[in-house]
């Protein structure tokens, strides 16, 4: 009786196929990942802006403020406001995220041409922004602009 001693060449050489094929199938499902870390990244910013802003909103109209008014929120954090909302600088809008504690944690820019404040989520990728348009009238809410939150942007 022959006794066998381990496996042949094309066994071996089948698992090998095999395994190759599983890694194929699955890499792409795993490559996606970072992206979609970012674009949720982004989406959590742009509802702490939301939450910031709603907040700030409601200090105002409980203090009973003017719409030019600062208002110190429940931590001592003093926002500037402008018609009833945070404006739109570092004294404004960031002062009012930084309660939630991410814009400690992601970059942002100055107000441009366009009165808008920029919130960077992932500091490297210039796609990757939300956009925070202070209100232009009296009551009428500020524009969170979420339209740049998606794969292909943050890629």
């Amino acid at each position: 009786m022959k006794q066998q001693g381990g496996f042949t060449l094309i066994e071996l050489i089948m698992v090998i196929v095999i395994l190759g094929v599983l890694a194929a199938t699955a890499l792409p499902k795993f490559s996606n990942l970072s992206v979609d870390a970012r674009v949720s990244k982004m989406e959590g910013v742009a509802a702490a802006l939301k939450g910031a802003t709603a907040m700030a909103h409601g200090q105002t109209l409980a203090e009973q403020g003017w719409s030019a008014s600062s208002v110190a929120l429940e931590d001592g954090t003093l926002i500037q406001m402008i018609n009833y909302y945070p404006a739109a600088s570092t004294s404004g809008i960031s002062a009012a995220i930084d309660g939630t504690g991410i814009a400690s944690a992601i970059g942002g820019n100055a107000v441009d041409s366009n009165g808008e404040y920029d919130f960077y989520p992932d500091l490297g990728r210039l796609n990757c922004v939300v956009k925070y348009y202070p209100s232009s009238g009296v009551k009428i809410v500020p524009l969170i602009d979420e339209t740049a939150i998606t794969t292909t942007n943050c890629a």
